[in-house]
């Protein structure tokens, strides 16, 4: 199991950051994000496959699970 990030290039200015999941099998899920935010980032993943990681939202960066 592995996490981490996708970026998405919207223009030469601003980037989007999706926090995403690979699957053993190779599927790339992506996570989401706090509601009114652009980016997200996931940082680690236990052996349970709980996913921790951060989240920016309209009232700022947010630590997610």
């Amino acid at each position: 199991m592995t996490v981490g990030t996708s970026t998405n290039l919207v223009s030469l200015h601003l980037r989007e950051n999706h926090a995403v999941y690979w699957t053993p099998n190779g599927t790339l899920i992506p996570l989401g994000m706090l509601p009114g935010g652009r980016t997200s980032y996931a940082a680690i993943i236990n052996s349970k496959g709980t996913i921790a990681g951060t989240s920016h939202s309209a009232h700022g960066e947010r630590a997610v699970l």
